[in-house]
């Protein structure tokens, strides 16, 4: 049976005044920030990108007052169950060295 998550996590949300590439650029530099830095101390981060491919719910969410900013992501922070451990690769296995091709 699943463990329940956090009650009242908090949500973040990566938003620029544009939608340029550098402004892409430093959302996702913010997103790595703030993911590692959860990770270091405890809380999980879960990203949430469904609500903004909507664009009624992307304009209802932007955050200017004239909504023209560009929400990025929804990113949900709380605490939860430990999850299942990922097993790794070797770099070999990830570059490909020692396939006919690699």
């Amino acid at each position: 049976m699943a463990q329940s998550s956090e009650k009242d996590p908090a949500i973040a949300v990566p938003a620029t005044r544009h939608g340029r590439r550098t402004d892409w650029l430093h959302a996702g530099q913010a997103l790595q920030h703030v993911w590692l830095l959860a990770t270091a101390h405890g809380p999980r981060m879960s990203p949430l990108h469904q609500a903004l491919e909507r664009p009624d719910l992307r304009e209802f969410l932007s955050p200017g007052p004239d909504r023209t900013g560009r929400m990025h992501l929804l990113m949900r922070l709380g605490h939860g169950p430990e999850g299942a451990v990922t097993p790794g690769s070797t770099p070999g296995h990830v570059f490909g060295e020692g396939r006919p091709n690699g």
